[in-house]
């Protein structure tokens, strides 16, 4: 598996930070998980086992007009941080992290990747492989896919993913707020703002994280980080005005955060080309969605590659 990222996961991320007053973590992509089939519930209880996931009762009840209160879903979390769970679920693969894929291209009867690795000028070739997976985005599915692969591109370039401004803010003391959580509508500026150590497992400094629609962030696209915090900050203390000037802040752009238009199945596979292709953007805009993708395909490739090899799909 190659990821352009430093660690796996993508959006289940979590980012360190040192503050004055000591360590604060941000779980500034994926909020939460919930989970609606009995496998990927199996799932999340096995991480809990083990330690990389818990359990998060919020109280909704301030959500808005718009938005049911005190919802019954069970949300989980990773523990310490989103990004354990991700690293839970990768446990046993083989990765490399900072390895962008440039070029999907035949060789012979299997493919081979053009790879950019982190601090090295030129691309370098792998493989020969029997057969290739793409995990990415719609839009970046896109592009690799459409010289090898036109109709997968086209599947992925009918998809649409909306971006997402994250903003990231430690405080000096505990902030004297009405709520944790605050739910808004889609079309609002806002779509999200918690207490990060509202949540089982954290410590340290005050920390919220602010999430801006995608209306307010598709329109922001161009402006700098700090001119996004400085804008995301005005809107929390709007909310809490007695809030303090953050002893750290941060704003992170998720180009490709939330799945406004999805594809009309699970996965797509070539038995001729031997490619395939997941992702949340084919199901939903939810955890839970990206994993029944890439199970469902995961399941396509083992047939196709290995028919009498019993089937593991679902565990």
């Amino acid at each position: 598996m190659f990821d352009k990222g430093r660690s796996p996961g993508g959006r289940l991320a979590t980012r360190r930070v040192e503050t004055p007053l000591g360590e604060v973590r941000f779980d500034h992509g994926a909020q939460y998980i919930t989970a609606q089939s009995p496998a990927f519930a199996r799932l999340m209880e096995d991480a809990a086992l083990a330690g990389a996931a818990a359990l998060w009762a919020f109280d909704d009840s301030t959500a808005g007009p718009d938005v049911p209160s005190r919802s019954p879903v069970r949300r989980w979390i990773g523990t310490p941080g989103m990004s354990t769970f991700a690293r839970h679920m990768a446990a046993g693969l083989a990765i490399e992290t900072s390895a962008r894929v440039t070029r999907i291209r035949p060789d012979g009867d299997g493919w081979r990747l053009e790879i950019e690795r982190a601090g090295q000028r030129q691309s370098e070739s792998e493989g020969p492989f029997d057969a290739v997976v793409v995990a990415l985005p719609a839009e970046q599915a896109a592009s690799l896919l459409e010289p090898i692969a036109p109709v997968l591109a086209g599947e992925a370039a009918a998809a649409r993913m909306a971006p997402r401004w994250a903003g990231l803010f430690a405080f000096d003391r505990r902030i004297d707020a009405p709520f944790d959580v605050r739910r808004f509508g889609a079309d609002e500026p806002l779509t999200w703002v918690a207490r990060e150590t509202s949540k089982p497992g954290r410590s340290g400094p005050e920390a919220w994280v602010i999430h801006a629609g995608s209306a307010w962030s598709r329109a922001r696209l161009g402006v700098t980080s700090e001119q996004a915090a400085d804008a995301l900050l005005r809107a929390f203390c709007a909310l809490v005005p007695d809030a303090p000037p953050p002893i750290w802040r941060q704003a992170h752009l998720w180009r490709y955060a939330f799945v406004e238009t999805q594809a009309n199945s699970r996965f797509a596979w070539d038995p001729i080309l031997r490619l395939g292709v997941c992702g949340d953007w084919r199901v939903g805009p939810r955890v839970e969605a990206a994993w029944v993708s890439g199970d469902s395909l995961g399941a396509e490739v083992r047939n196709a590659l290995n028919p009498n090899v019993p089937s593991l799909r679902g565990t």
